[in-house]
């Protein structure tokens, strides 16, 4: 079952939670946070503070109350950049692959449905493309990146990069949109559409857009180039992204020889039927 996260210190997620909550029904009150109900689908409203920085035993709690054991969490979120602001649609797991800078563990991902992000990031394709925003806003898939790294599916749904396109109703209504055909055709979001792939040594912004629109894969976990890929990184890439990953696609300039050796040496130690691609 999916689950809505919001943050009320976040101002573009507040802005949609606002817009839906008269359809909300409130289950309970649990420290730092709401659950609540947005006609059968829970909802989970963060009081104080932003959504990577939600932890672990809280949210188990939530999930506990509404009594949900395999949820799909949809982290509805600002997008920000520091330099160089611009407008962007973006979608990506959480988790991290090395220290946790902004929220999460240390080391520690999130599990990551390739369907699921694959299919929302073409929904959000179509919808920008309906509306004319495509021009304006770039739509791109994110690699694995900030908090929380919790055990379950979570795929963060963001609008960036600054005040003026969180307080946009173009892209405020256009998540309006996207929620309602996710709850109404959640089924689709989950339909295997390319070969389920894991990216690793891409750029922070996959450069992989064309494939997953194209519906030539279903992107899982991308550990980016700029982090220190380790054994763990390359086996959590894996076994973390659902359905198993058919194929790996090494960005094979981007990474150094050692670490090049290093992912070959795990995949062909552990996952010998796994298709490997040297993405020059």
């Amino acid at each position: 079952m999916i689950v809505l996260a919001f943050s009320k210190t976040d101002r573009f997620s507040y802005n949609v939670y606002k817009k839906l909550e008269n359809n909300m029904i409130q289950v309970r009150d649990c420290n730092n946070l709401k659950i609540l109900k947005y006609r059968e689908t829970p909802v989970i409203l963060l009081e104080n503070k932003d959504l990577p920085f939600i932890e672990n035993a809280e949210l188990l709690k939530a999930l506990s109350i509404i009594n949900i054991d395999n949820p799909k969490i949809l982290f509805i979120s600002r997008h920000e950049m520091l330099r160089n602001p611009r407008p962007m649609l973006t979608v990506h797991t959480s988790g991290n692959w090395n220290k946790a800078e902004y929220g999460g563990i240390d080391n520690e991902v999130s599990i990551c449905n390739a369907c699921l992000n694959s299919n929302i990031i073409r929904q959000l394709r179509k919808l920008a493309e309906e509306r004319e925003l495509v021009d304006e806003y770039e739509v791109v898939m994110e690699a694995t990146h900030h908090g929380p790294s919790i055990d379950y599916e979570s795929c963060f749904i963001e609008v960036g990069s600054s005040e003026r396109e969180w307080n946009d109703e173009r892209c405020i209504n256009l998540f309006i949109d996207l929620i309602e055909d996710i709850l109404a055709r959640f089924k689709d979001y989950l339909k295997k559409i390319g070969k389920v792939t894991v990216s690793i040594g891409d750029l922070h912004y996959c450069t992989l857009m064309n494939h997953i629109f194209n519906l030539d894969i279903d992107l899982g976990h991308t550990i980016p180039k700029y982090v220190s890929i380790t054994e763990k990184n390359v086996k959590d890439a894996i076994t973390k992204t659902v359905p198993f990953p058919e194929r790996v696609i090494i960005h094979w300039k981007s990474l150094k020889k050692e670490i090049r050796d290093l992912v070959l040496k795990v995949i062909d130690e552990n996952y010998k039927g796994v298709e490997v691609i040297k993405r020059k």
